[in-house]
């Protein structure tokens, strides 16, 4: 019951995270007057934000594995 609930928990943070950083990286890739702007995939845009893709999709990636891989406990 417990691991359900963080699957559940941890796929939605996960899932909102995720969805907020997409459109902030749209939204500044779009607006070519914003600071935050940069071209997609140079060197600058990893450095601002893959560690931000990496950690949302880790969390995502938790909350599936804990919802899909079998329980260690054995049933009674």
């Amino acid at each position: 019951m417990h691991r359900r609930r963080l699957s559940g928990l941890l796929l939605g943070i996960g899932t909102v995270g995720l969805a907020v950083v997409l459109s902030l990286n749209l939204y500044t890739a779009l607006n070519a007057q914003s600071l935050n702007g940069l071209p997609w995939y140079s060197s600058e845009w990893w450095t601002r934000w893959f560690p931000s893709y990496l950690s949302w999709i880790s969390l995502v990636a938790i909350g599936l594995l804990l919802r899909f891989l079998p329980s260690s406990r054995q049933a009674r």
